[in-house]
């Protein structure tokens, strides 16, 4: 069932209501966390989940040049030395020490298994499995639900400050993961207003007017409003997708990196596959990143695919 907040509660959401119930993931090399809990005043049990990303984010350029030991430094302890090596556990004044947070409530259950710490396997999908399998048993059963925000924004319904560029086919928003100050973090979607798309293998050549209206004109745009200039832009198509309602992820090359996002389909590329075949992603075998928590690797399991 959909749970729908009104406006004044949406602003009374607070971190401070967060009560943990476990750790999802805690990545070490990324600096990053995923925390599941709810909030206090709902049932643990049968309310609404909540899940808290936590990023320590890079050193602002300003804070590095005005760096002062004596004033920045708050607290030191020395854990290693040598004749040249000094290593210390330091503790800065709050302005160094930002950190990041992504608040998702109420979580749906496809990300809560999308940041669980998980085993994962790579999947040959071929066009046999996802008509007999991937597609009747695991995309049509998806709840509407799960992709309502999607329609509320290509409706023109919600994130209208978000929008950056909007026409009778697309429209493109900046995500909130950018963090609206570090240039280096912009990351944004471009949605179709088409409904009915909802992942790469449902495009043809007939979409090749939406693909190449969405390169050019998100591309332009984001040179336009951000100053970044086409080869500090990656832009990318996951398969599969987190949620399916198709969106092309357009991202500095450094956000790209740090999110593992280059191992999707580029865009150029799907435009000229599309170009040489009307029918490329209905037939080529497409190999995924699948982890054992997802209810497709069950599907799977069950039928004697892994």
């Amino acid at each position: 069932m959909e749970i729908k907040l009104s406006e004044q509660e949406k602003k009374q959401l607070t971190m401070k209501d967060f009560v943990l119930e476990r750790v999802l993931d805690n990545n070490i090399d990324k600096k990053l966390t995923y925390l599941l809990g709810h909030l206090s005043y709902d049932d643990p049990v049968t309310g609404p989940k909540a899940i808290l990303k936590l990023e320590k984010i890079a050193f602002e350029e300003a804070f590095l040049q005005s760096f002062n030991g004596a004033k920045d430094v708050v607290q030191s302890e020395q854990f290693f030395n040598n004749d040249t090596n000094h290593k210390f556990f330091v503790q800065l004044k709050t302005d160094f020490n930002k950190i990041q947070c992504d608040f998702v409530y109420p979580a749906p259950i496809n990300l809560i298994e999308k940041f669980t710490k998980q085993e994962k396997f790579v999947i040959e999908e071929t066009t046999e499995i996802y008509e007999k399998y991937t597609k009747p048993l695991y995309i049509d059963k998806k709840p509407l639900e799960e992709i309502q925000w999607v329609h509320n924004i290509i409706d023109f319904k919600k994130e209208k400050e978000q929008t950056m560029f909007r026409n009778e086919l697309f429209t493109l928003q900046l995500d909130f993961m950018y963090n609206n100050s570090d240039i280096d973090t912009l990351y944004l979607l471009a949605l179709p207003i088409q409904k009915d798309l909802k992942s790469v293998r449902d495009l043809t050549g007939e979409h090749l007017p939406l693909l190449r209206s969405i390169r050019d004109n998100s591309l332009e745009t984001i040179t336009k409003k951000f100053g970044l200039p086409k080869s500090k832009i990656l832009t990318v198509i996951h398969y599969q997708p987190t949620y399916f309602h198709l969106h092309i992820q357009f991202a500095h090359v450094n956000m790209a990196e740090r999110m593992n996002l280059a191992y999707g389909i580029g865009l150029t590329d799907a435009i000229e596959s599309l170009e040489r075949d009307s029918d490329y992603f209905k037939k080529k075998t497409m190999v995924i990143r699948l982890g054992a928590n997802r209810d497709l690797y069950r599907i799977y399991k069950e039928n004697g695919l892994i």
